[in-house]
């Protein structure tokens, strides 16, 4: 038959407690330490992850103003493009070349929006790290930075095959259907591509993200499409109506 043996530790139940108790204590507050460093390494991290892209992203914001300053002249481009399409005569006459870089009869901005910062810091894990409101708003970024990329990309082939209009072509009906049919598609991305580089600009900027002053007056200066318009006598959009409710500095834009 069993006996069931009562135990008593050496110094008694409450020593063994309080040890207990120093144990749990230690492992939690290493815990504690762990998940402080942790969390210490992940706030740098996302620190330098937002550096990074602000500083990608500022050149978006550069982007759209350029595009928003030249849209009005891009749109008159287009429209002198139709008239001689439209003019009645059986031969076209040819349209000057004012893209020199690239013998183009029509210029507008070439320039993409990078997003390869954003994309390495999603990959290990420093976005998450952001708030989501700020999340948010860089993947909206992202999905339009690829639009603009296309449309751009489309819109430099067209350029490029109105470029047949520097030379005299038989004007039957097959040819100006096909040359309006791309001078239209041009002011479809031209408007597209303003509206899409605005609200991109609007976004960023109620984000937190800025150019300096250097970035923006540096791609005015430098910016052929700007000069092109300027040349020609084109119009080009007041600085004060760029974005929404942004404020970009008109001094900047001259």
């Amino acid at each position: 038959m069993f006996r069931l043996l009562r135990v008593r530790p050496p110094n008694g139940w409450a020593a063994v407690g309080w040890e207990l108790g120093i144990v749990i204590a230690g492992v939690l507050i290493a815990l504690a330490v762990q998940q402080w460093a942790d969390g210490r390494a992940w706030a740098d991290r996302a620190a330098k992850a937002r550096a990074a892209i602000d500083e990608q992203f500022s050149e978006h914001i550069v982007n759209a103003i350029e595009w928003r300053l030249v849209e009005p002249c891009v749109a008159a481009q287009l429209d002198r493009l139709a008239d001689r399409v439209d003019d009645p005569g059986d031969t076209l006459r040819p349209v000057r070349i004012i893209d020199q870089g690239f013998g183009r009869v029509i210029r507008a901005p070439s320039r993409s929006n990078l997003t390869e910062h954003y994309e390495a810091s999603t990959a290990d894990g420093a976005v998450s790290h952001f708030p989501a409101a700020l999340r948010n708003a860089f993947a909206s970024t992202v999905n339009q930075a690829r639009l603009v990329n296309a449309f751009g990309d489309e819109f430099q082939q067209l350029a490029g095959e109105l470029t047949v209009m520097a030379g005299p072509l038989r004007l039957d009906p097959g040819v100006r259907f096909e040359l309006l049919k791309r001078i239209e598609r041009g002011r479809q991305l031209n408007n597209a591509l303003g509206v899409i580089h605005r609200q991109i600009a609007n976004r960023l900027f109620r984000a937190g993200v800025r150019p300096t002053a250097e970035q923006i007056e540096a791609r005015i200066r430098e910016a052929g499409s700007i000069a092109v318009c300027r040349a020609l006598g084109l119009p080009l959009r007041p600085s004060d109506e760029l974005f929404a409710n942004t404020p970009i500095a008109a001094p900047l834009i001259r």
